[in-house]
């Protein structure tokens, strides 16, 4: 695997278990992510919503991208 390939892989990696860590506490996907502390992020606009549609797709898309991903 080459270099853009391997950070490509890495991004996923860090995406998908950031996601798959708050859902295993919350029960649910969310719509922001503080990839820093690993926890729910904030919005200072609105309410954080659950389930939103960008979030959940983005793990969906790229589990099957990085099937390894997936068993991890």
């Amino acid at each position: 695997m080459g270099k853009p390939a391997l950070a490509r892989h890495h991004g996923a990696h860090e995406w998908v278990a950031l996601n798959t860590h708050i859902f295993a506490r919350t029960g649910k996907f969310w719509e922001r992510y503080n990839v820093v502390s690993l926890r729910v992020g904030r919005s200072e606009r609105y309410p954080l919503q659950s389930g939103f549609g960008w979030t959940n797709a983005v793990y969906l898309r790229l589990l099957k991208l990085f099937p390894d991903l997936a068993k991890k």
